[in-house]
């Protein structure tokens, strides 16, 4: 992860975890958490911010990208 993506993830606010499952969360949950960090950075220009992580099923996910406040 370059310094640039990496200051872009720190300057936003910390991330809303919803767990929408019986599963509890592991490390599976969070390996795709963190690839959502970077995945709102290096795809869209205007909503860099992870908002929100749902976890939806036992390996599936939904999350919201939002611009800084």
């Amino acid at each position: 992860m370059n310094h640039i993506v990496l200051a872009l993830i720190l300057s936003c606010p910390t991330p809303k975890l919803i767990n929408k499952t019986k599963w509890a969360w592991n490390d599976n949950d969070r390996e795709i958490y963190n690839s959502a960090l970077n995945g709102c950075v290096t795809r869209y220009k205007d909503s860099v911010c992870l908002k929100k992580f749902f976890k939806i099923g036992e390996r599936d996910y939904y999350v919201l990208c939002g611009a800084k406040e």
